[in-house]
């Protein structure tokens, strides 16, 4: 990570409803799982947030919750929460800065790593086809378990299409927090 949580955490980002807010105001609840995506519409993506939300009551049961974090405008943010990630916060960086504080990497050469043929197998084994270009395609993610207020439990760069954290690394991350959401119980 190139700067500090508390300086990432003062980054704004975009509700899909267009409004500004902190990194920080996010993660503030509790225990969260950030998640920078390449773009809304990238396939590797896509798995990585199938995979994500079908883990919802886990994470949750670790005290966590799941922030996403795309780089497309607020509608195509706003489609995607409401096609793709049911349950958990959906957000847009057009300008990258918080990709940047991040260290994430952006580069043609970084599309190209061992992991990208691996994770466009595992997409494609799911049924997950690409869905158009919705943010910059040259992006690479990265993934923070943040505990609040600016504790880093886990931290992750993208090296290559496809490369993230397992469900299990992030669910034992959560697990190591002091302040974990309270859990609803089913009515």
């Amino acid at each position: 990570m190139r700067s500090t949580i508390t300086e990432l955490g003062e980054i704004q980002v975009l509700s899909p409803e267009g409004d500004r807010l902190a990194l920080k105001q996010l993660w503030a609840a509790g225990p969260t799982i950030a998640v920078w995506l390449r773009h809304f519409g990238c396939q590797y993506c896509l798995q990585q947030v199938a995979t994500l939300t079908a883990a919802l009551p886990s994470i949750e049961e670790c005290g966590g919750q799941l922030l996403l974090i795309g780089n497309g405008s607020p509608e195509q943010a706003l489609r995607f929460r409401q096609m793709k990630a049911r349950g958990a916060t959906v957000v847009t960086d057009p300008d990258r800065g918080s990709y940047r504080a991040m260290g994430a990497r952006r580069s043609p050469f970084s599309l190209l790593g061992r992991g990208t043929l691996r994770g466009w197998l595992a997409a494609l084994r799911m049924g997950i086809r690409p869905e158009g270009l919705q943010g910059d395609v040259l992006q690479l993610g990265a993934t923070l378990v943040v505990d609040p207020p600016a504790t880093v439990l886990l931290s992750h760069i993208g090296t290559s299409l496809g490369d993230h954290p397992t469900v299990e690394s992030l669910l034992a991350a959560l697990r190591r927090s002091r302040h974990p959401l309270p859990q609803t119980v089913p009515t």
